[in-house]
């Protein structure tokens, strides 16, 4: 019995991980995407002072 319930706690800390590893991708892949949408919605003069 103890060996099922730390084998089933690994898999939830490995979904946690890849959970949090695929978020950080996706936030890597889409900040580009969110800094040429604030571009095309603001100012220029406002991207080139917080860059």
């Amino acid at each position: 019995m103890r060996k099922v319930k730390s084998e089933r706690h690994d898999i939830s800390h490995i979904f946690i991980f890849i959970k949090v590893y695929l978020s950080k991708i996706s936030a890597i892949l889409l900040l580009p995407a969110q800094i040429s949408s604030y571009r095309n919605t603001h100012k220029p003069l406002i991207i080139n002072n917080l860059i």
